[in-house]
């Protein structure tokens, strides 16, 4: 119960300078937000299920949001709560943070005892907090913040609180922290959140290839006078210090850049209205040189964004920016828990953690397959194990690093795949190196079972007491629930289109994530196209999907290409997706329908 008498006595007991309070209505509800002086923070809004807030940095300029939030209790009136989550983020674009007790979960494993949480609830909690553009965000401690009936067959536990974040927010506050926090007699955990972790971030910058490197001749007498100097030292020596050099001589020519961006357009703003011959041609000249420094700025954060689908166009480099922040947010590890299971977040024992681990993931032992392989009838020729066991060619390792991407992420020397095809005849004389390194790592690899990592299923016919007696003899443990195995279900059962729902909700995220306001028609067809319609390949492959569930998937894309997906109440779609799907002399854009593409590639294993 909060009423504004109880709460400053609360307030001045606790030390805080200010508060602003909802009051309870009769026994229930009630909100409070207490702050100190040396922050600024402004009431936007208020009701008796969330207070809405800005609050402005010490500094005075920097601004962003926070709300706290309490969720309907009642199931049949959630979706009010969802509508006030949608209209709360469409209010302003500040960084984002809102936390409270949001009685809605959103995985199945959020919750222990009893039935399981509805699957209406849990996809339409999450349809609004992708909307919305926020984001889990994690927090140490015991996860279940919420229980009921402790110690007794009706025992429950539910993670209700939580704590959502927009990705500017991240941006913001990267060493953001947040705990449950044990003790009081409530039935609730509180979170307690901290946005600055008191250490100063440093980032040490690795030696990194730029691609827009090769537009200057000079990089290639660069590389060719490292390569030579180095010749006969190790293929990895030698390339550490070729990305070394190179890295330090780019940096040189850049490192002026944004400065020579600003006097361009000082001067392209001095020299527009002079109309004599030299004013003219040093505009010219002026403009041709601040567009070469844009292009290099936006295909640096294109190489950055791993925006693979992307060919050409006109250059965008917010949406790089915004793609490059997304996968920093997605790359960022802020803590790890270790093999006794405790979360661990300084940096060397991060390390330790990830060091152990893949030890014993690649450990090998010993082992007699004689008798395995005596069962096995052999179904490869000599010719063809002749074939397999051939030596690798130098046309080969050219084909695998022609094959990617130029944009993909550099190895441990800093050197992209663009490197390697821009410069291949100064470095190709190395392939007979690296087929021998191939070579080596192919006779020295071994693979283990890890044990901790597998599982057993049992039909519902084997006793319990068989499951426990075969699992502790085999020292594997019974699969629980919808375990994954690369990324898939490892058991599907009877509820195969809530199990494989998630191939709807990966597709829909995507469309989110994407920011599709900076999205042209054409731009919206080739995302279709090249991303949208692969996602649900890699599980077509393996399941047939329930037709429902193909309708659902299409649905979405459909809302996609009519820009609808962001609208509540739907929005109009002026073809269906089957018309959509027919090729383009016939009318339609030539997409492809999910249920004919599974069995398609079910097919093709028969």
């Amino acid at each position: 119960m909060t009423s504004g008498t109880v709460l400053e006595r609360v307030r001045v007991r606790l030390k805080y300078d200010n508060c602003f309070v909802v009051n309870a209505r009769g026994r229930s509800g009630g909100l409070a937000l207490l702050w100190n002086a040396g922050v600024s923070v402004e009431v936007r809004g208020y009701s008796n299920h969330y207070i809405d807030a800005v609050v402005t940095r010490e500094d005075g300029g920097t601004q962003w949001r926070f709300t706290g939030y309490y969720g309907n209790p009642d199931r049949q009136r959630r979706r009010d709560s969802w509508d006030l989550l949608r209209y709360s983020s469409s209010l302003n674009n500040l960084p984002w943070v809102i936390m409270g007790d949001f009685n809605d979960l959103l995985l199945e494993n959020e919750k222990i005892g009893r039935v399981p949480h509805p699957g209406w609830l849990l996809r339409g909690f999450g349809e609004v907090v992708r909307e919305s553009g926020l984001s889990d965000f994690a927090f140490q401690g015991f996860q279940y913040t919420w229980e009921k009936g402790r110690g007794t067959d009706a025992w429950v536990q539910e993670k209700l609180d939580r704590i959502l974040v927009s990705g500017d927010w991240r941006d913001m506050f990267p060493g953001a922290r947040a705990w449950s926090v044990e003790g009081g007699c409530s039935v609730h955990l509180a979170l307690f959140l901290m946005t600055d972790d008191g250490r100063a971030t440093q980032f040490r910058r690795r030696p990194r290839f730029e691609n827009v490197w090769v537009r200057n001749p000079e990089c290639r007498r660069v590389i060719t006078d490292v390569w030579s100097r180095l010749d006969g030292v190790g293929i990895g020596n030698r390339l550490t210090e070729c990305g070394r050099v190179v890295w330090n001589w780019g940096r040189r020519q850049t490192q002026g850049n944004l400065e020579e961006v600003k006097v361009c357009k000082a001067t392209m703003g001095r020299l527009r209205g002079l109309r004599d011959g030299g004013s003219v041609r040093a505009f010219e000249d002026c403009q041709k040189r601040y567009l070469s420094l844009f292009r290099d700025e936006s295909d640096k954060w294109k190489q950055r964004a791993k925006e693979m689908w992307y060919t050409r166009g006109d250059s965008n480099t917010r949406f790089f920016h915004n793609s490059v922040n997304r996968r920093r947010r997605r790359n960022r590890i802020t803590c790890l828990r270790d093999s006794a299971g405790v979360l661990v977040s300084e940096e060397c024992q991060m390390g330790r953690v990830m060091i152990d681990y893949f030890v014993e993931l690649f450990s090998a032992e010993g082992g007699d397959a004689r008798p395995v392989l005596e069962c096995l009838e052999s179904r490869i020729t000599a010719e063809q194990n002749e074939f397999l066991l051939r030596t690798v060619t130098a046309e080969e390792v050219k084909g695998a690093v022609f094959a990617m991407h130029p944009d993909k992420s550099p190895g441990p020397d800093g050197l992209s795949p663009a490197f390697f095809q821009t410069y291949w005849e100064v470095l190709g004389d190395e392939a007979g190196v690296i087929r021998e390194i191939l070579r080596e790592y192919g006779s020295a690899s071994g693979q283990k079972v890890n044990l901790d990592k597998t599982s057993i299923v049992f039909g519902r016919n084997v006793h319990q007491e068989d499951k426990e007696a075969i699992c502790e003899t085999l020292g594997v443990r019974e699969q629980q629930g919808g375990a994954n195995y690369l990324g898939l279900p490892g058991y599907v059962g009877r509820r195969k289109r809530e199990i494989l729902g998630f191939i709807r909700d990966r597709v829909r995220a995507r469309i989110v994530n994407w920011g599709n306001r900076f999205l042209s028609r054409a731009g919206r067809e080739v995302l279709l196209k090249t991303v949208l319609q692969s996602i649900p390949n890699y599980a077509m492959n393996v399941f047939l999907l329930p037709k429902g569930l193909c309708c659902e998937v299409e649905r979405v894309m459909n809302s996609f290409w009519w820009g609808c997906e962001r609208r509540e109440r739907g929005g109009i779609r002026w073809s269906t997706w089957g018309d959509l799907c027919k090729p383009k002399k016939f009318g339609g854009m030539g997409f492809r329908r999910v249920r004919e593409m599974n069995l398609a590639m079910l097919g093709k294993q028969g």
